[in-house]
C-alpha cells in the first residue's frame, strides 16, 4: 500500500473529482476527442495508469468491448471505488481496478 505522503488526502481527492463535473458538463466531448485519437480497437488490453475517477476508463472499456480488458490502476482507494461504481452503473465487466503500491 502506498504511504499516505505518496498521495493526496481524501478530501483533496474528492474536491478534484467534483471539479471534473462542471468541466465534463461544459465540454462533454472533450475526453472522447482525445480517446478517439488513441486508435483503440475491440479486443485490446489497456492499462489506465493513474485512472483517477475513471473518466477515460469508461470510454476505454466501451471501445475494447467484451473481448478486451482495461486495467484501471491508481494509488488512491477512492479512485478505485468510483471506478467500481461506474462499472456497475454502466454494466461494464471488462475493467479490473488495481491499487498501486507506491
Amino acid at each position: 500500500m502506498a504511504r499516505k505522503s505518496d498521495r493526496m488526502s481524501d478530501r483533496s481527492y474528492m474536491s478534484m473529482v467534483w471539479l471534473f463535473k462542471p468541466i465534463d458538463f461544459l465540454m462533454p466531448d472533450f475526453i472522447d476527442r482525445w480517446v478517439n485519437k488513441f486508435g483503440i480497437r475491440e479486443g485490446m488490453t489497456l492499462v489506465d495508469y493513474s485512472c483517477g475517477p475513471g473518466r477515460y476508463t469508461t470510454r476505454f472499456a466501451k471501445l475494447v468491448g467484451e473481448k478486451g480488458k482495461v486495467y484501471a490502476i491508481d494509488i488512491h482507494e477512492i479512485a478505485l471505488e468510483i471506478v467500481r461504481e461506474k462499472m456497475v452503473k454502466l454494466g461494464l465487466d471488462n475493467v479490473e481496478p488495481i491499487l498501486a503500491k507506491g
